[in-house]
């Protein structure tokens, strides 16, 4: 029975999760010089086995294909936070402004001022079946 050990693999998967926030972390000034829109290439080949190159040959190893979620910065998630919160507040006021028209800049300031996604999407309902601006602005209160 062969069995083969896979001694890199974990640290090509470390690598590819967390070389940005280490990078960011240990060497700030290079982290801030690559354009990581970009997708990275990686290049999987491995070293030769200088004792089995002999007997075998060059072996290289390449990547297994399959679905992985990708890595997903606490800076992203973030800034993903906020844009959904934006567009549930964003969705408020439009449902108010077709609704009744423009809406009071008082109004328009109290909704944006509101940082909790469950909350815009009561006011979202509210929004949908109140009579005017004032019960609308009297329940967001």
């Amino acid at each position: 029975m062969c069995v083969t050990a896979d001694y890199d693999g974990g640290w090509k998967e470390a690598l590819e999760l967390y070389l940005r926030p280490l990078l960011e972390l240990c060497l700030p000034a290079v982290a801030s010089r690559i354009d990581w829109r970009q997708p990275l290439e990686w290049l999987h080949r491995e070293l030769q086995q200088v004792v089995r190159e002999a007997e075998l040959g060059k072996q290289w190893v390449e990547p297994e294909e399959e679905k992985r979620m990708p890595y997903v910065t606490s800076y992203e998630r973030i800034a993903r936070q906020e844009g959904r919160q934006e567009r549930a507040g964003e969705d408020v006021l439009a449902v108010l402004e077709a609704r009744f028209g423009e809406v009071p800049y008082e109004l328009r300031e109290q909704v944006r001022s509101i940082r909790d996604e469950t909350r815009l999407r009561q006011l979202l309902r509210v929004a949908s079946v109140a009579p005017n601006h004032e019960s609308f602005r009297a329940a967001a209160r």
